[in-house]
């Protein structure tokens, strides 16, 4: 038998030394497997990494002991052995060599013919790096040495569950946003019926893309969602013009209206119907953003709403939404679907806002604060996706980073040392670069395995917000979001 850890304990912590006033080093999460054997009495010093982990604290078990059988196979699942594949490195390296093969290197392979799990051919010891990916063996040789070597997959008779590293390709991310539009038509189902003739409830809406930039996107977001939820469950009926269906289609939002009227028509509606009610939409004045039709509307019925089991729900049959969550994903689906993410792999995307935030918050977020959250809780991950309207910010990062991390940022985004000038506040420049460059930032955070940035800030908020639902089917790695703005993991 060979000796393995079960992590019981939502995140483990991987201390240096076997003292919790060491260093943190990393992170183990709930389920996870871990190598290693008992020494300085509590703890657990890792196996094929450095580290150690607390057993128990206090009365509270962290770790649970397990002995594995490991095995290989020449032909067929692990399955069929009544076995389980290894999906975990450091067990994949631990059953090559009780099985007796000398091998102190995994090697990483990326294809639609690779294996699931844990594979040797020859002297070389591989593994597949989708964690996700189903099926048995190939017959072909893989891209290595030992080509006419046969190939053995490596089994045990110890479950190990699939922690995702949370990039996303666009396949995946075309499922997801289905399921997404799915669970929304169910919650919409759910709504009060719609008005009966002659004297329907219909919200009029007109304010485009680049007005949503120019009074800041992330607030826009917030508001327009939160009237566009309440409204719908109440039974109106959203309703644009054929001139904004074209704007809103150019940079790649998704419909929230049910009727597109003839722009003439829909002027002429729009200038004879009234205000929503007391529904807060001065923000965006002028131009005036919405108004209603025969709308029963109003600013204590919006916040009811927004508290009630009806909009914070897990969706139906007990609640109609989830919150924000489809919503907000809905709108971005078609960004994100063509969106082209800085990285085909793992990556971190931090945000920093300087500039004329000072005038909402006391204290910004710093990008020296923002690096040593990273090197200290994700010091693997090299790649990073910036975000920033301060151009001294890029320029630091990469040189704080070094020549060992790889930085990108959205490209043609106009920035300004120090970040946005006050006199911009609530009036940000929204031509077609800006816009551009507001979409893709989000879409670059909103689609990143690790995620920092201060909640403070409504821009990040919306790219939380959808990352936390774009990747809900994942069992992704824990932590993986920081939020500064109160100190502590997020998401």
């Amino acid at each position: 038998s060979n000796s393995e850890w079960e992590v019981l304990s939502s995140i483990l912590h991987v201390r240096t030394q076997p003292s919790t006033s060491s260093k943190l080093c990393g992170f183990k999460q709930k389920g996870q497997i871990i190598l290693g054997y008992q020494a300085a009495g509590n703890w657990v010093k890792l196996r094929f990494e450095v580290g150690w982990v607390l057993i128990s604290i206090d009365k509270a078990r962290l770790l649970r002991h397990r002995l594995v059988t490991y095995s290989k196979l020449l032909d067929g699942r692990c399955a069929y052995a009544a076995n389980f594949p290894i999906i975990e490195g450091k067990a994949c390296l631990a059953a090559s060599i009780a099985l007796g093969h000398r091998v102190q290197r995994l090697r990483s392979f990326k294809g639609k013919d690779q294996l699931e799990g844990c594979y040797i051919q020859g002297s070389e010891l591989w593994m597949g790096l989708d964690g996700r990916k189903r099926g048995h063996g190939t017959p072909c040789a893989l891209n290595s040495s030992e080509q006419n070597s046969s190939i053995e997959q490596l089994c045990s008779n110890g479950r190990y569950v699939t922690i995702a590293d949370a990039y996303m390709n666009q396949q995946e991310v075309t499922v997801r946003l289905k399921q997404v539009e799915q669970s929304l038509s169910e919650g919409r189902s759910k709504c009060r019926v719609s008005s009966p003739q002659p004297n329907p409830c219909v919200v009029l809406w007109q304010i485009h893309a680049r007005d949503w930039v120019r009074k800041g996107f992330g607030a826009t977001m917030g508001m327009f969602q939160n009237l566009r939820a309440y409204s719908t469950y109440i039974g109106c009926t959203w309703a644009v013009s054929e001139e904004f269906v074209q704007d809103w289609a150019t940079w790649k939002l998704g419909p929230f209206w049910a009727l597109t009227l003839p722009n003439d028509q829909f002027q002429a509606r729009f200038a004879a119907a009234s205000v929503c009610g007391d529904v807060f939409t001065s923000f965006w004045c002028p131009p005036q953003p919405v108004k209603c039709e025969n709308a029963p509307l109003s600013g204590d019925g919006e916040t009811t709403f927004l508290r009630s089991p009806a909009y914070n729900g897990p969706g139906p049959p007990t609640g109609v939404f989830k919150g924000g969550y489809d919503i907000y994903t809905q709108t971005f689906g078609p960004r994100l679907q063509a969106y082209r993410t800085p990285f085909n792999e793992t990556y971190a995307a931090i945000h920093i806002r300087h500039g004329d935030k000072i005038h909402e918050v006391p204290r910004l977020f710093q990008l020296e604060s923002a690096l040593g959250i990273l090197k200290t809780y994700w010091p693997d991950v090299k790649k990073v996706f910036l975000a920033s309207d301060d151009a001294q910010v890029i320029d630091d990062a990469k040189k704080g980073l070094g020549k060992n991390y790889t930085v990108r940022t959205t490209a043609d985004e106009e920035r300004w040392n120090g970040g946005t000038p006050e006199v911009n506040y609530n009036e940000h420049v929204h031509d077609d670069n800006a816009v551009t460059a507001v979409l893709d930032d989000i879409s670059g955070m909103a689609s990143a395995p690790i995620l920092i940035g201060a909640v403070h800030s409504t821009f990040f908020r919306t790219a939380l917000t959808i990352n936390v639902n774009l990747h809900a089917k994942l069992l992704r790695r824990k932590p993986w979001c920081w939020d500064d703005f109160h100190g502590r993991f997020c998401g």
